[in-house]
């Protein structure tokens, strides 16, 4: 059956709106015959629609494989998975990715260390989810596929929360950091040395291609030298901008040993969660995107819950 995109608009860019070849029905038929266990599974009808908002991924492209299948017996009407996969497309997205290992570090989490939080939670009678279930993982090429926690009532949210809401997700976080701390601490146990996951969007390979998000600064600095009142601020900003990729490396690497670091979301913004929502209340929170974990101090997740999580006034 052929892949159906026709629920989209131009407002995608061609990589988010046109699914690499691979991603067809032959594949996720594989996918579903060894996640069910069934060789002799049928699909029955198979399309592929962008899995999320216009430009909410750069570092990845996300789909949404809706199918319905015959397995032992039993007709499964319609699921939903969501599948991510690595930019195919020539250009910027490609180039400014290409020394971070943001694939591995996210099939490492999914594989490794999001079980191991799960089974640590589990022995203490703590069954709260912290991410989605991973279906698939594949290395080449590059894909995870998950469950579409959208059919169990979870939703993104574009507003900040509330001062209540925004504590909860900051408990979240804590119960996340402490579960890495506590692996870290036992890593002789489960074989997992988390000081390894260094950082990955900001690190030696990759300062040349960040600088192009650092740029912005020197037009920053000249266009509020315009400013009344503003003059001292342009000053220092020209001060900042020669040293600030330098500067960022040394903000993203652990505190000395035995200073105080956990394992980092990297990446924790609004988008990246998705909510259980009681009216306006959260419920239940689960954490999306671990590409960007990273070994380091807990405040380089807490900064993003000052500006990204929680309303200002």
């Amino acid at each position: 059956m052929a892949t159906d995109t026709t629920d989209t608009t131009l407002q995608y860019n061609e990589d988010e709106l046109i699914p690499p070849d691979f991603l067809n029905q032959d594949f996720i038929l594989k996918v579903l015959q060894q996640e069910e266990n069934d060789e002799a599974l049928k699909i029955r009808h198979f399309k592929v629609i962008p899995g999320t908002k216009p430009g909410d991924h750069f570092a990845s492209i996300m789909f949404k494989a809706i199918v319905s299948y015959t397995t032992k017996g039993k007709d499964v009407s319609e699921r939903s998975l969501v599948v991510k996969t690595a930019p195919v497309y020539d250009g910027m997205k490609k180039d400014a990715l290409k020394d971070m290992p943001i694939f591995d570090r996210e099939t490492k989490m999914y594989t490794k260390v999001l079980p191991e939080m799960k089974r640590i939670m589990e022995s203490i009678g703590d069954y709260e989810k912290i991410s989605p279930r991973i279906i698939y993982h594949c290395d080449v090429p590059s894909i995870l596929i998950f469950e579409d926690i959208s059919k169990i009532g979870y939703q993104m949210h574009d507003d900040f929360f509330d001062f209540n809401n925004t504590i909860k997700i900051i408990k979240k976080l804590a119960k996340f950091h402490a579960l890495s701390f506590f692996m870290n601490e036992n890593k002789e146990t489960n074989n997992l040395s988390l000081q390894d996951y260094k950082g990955v969007l900001i690190n030696e390979k990759s300062l040349d291609s960040m600088k192009q998000f650092c740029d912005g600064l020197d037009v920053l600095k000249d266009h509020i030298r315009n400013w009344p009142g503003y003059e001292e601020i342009s000053e220092k900003l020209s001060k900042i901008a020669p040293s600030f990729m330098q500067d960022l490396l040394q903000i993203y690497k652990p505190n000395p040993e035995p200073g105080f670091n956990v394992l980092c979301h990297g990446d924790f913004h609004i988008k990246n969660m998705m909510y259980i929502m009681n009216g306006q209340d959260i419920d239940e929170i689960c954490f999306l995107d671990f590409q960007m974990c990273f070994w380091a101090p807990p405040s380089l997740d807490f900064i993003y819950i000052l500006y990204e999580t929680g309303d200002p006034t």
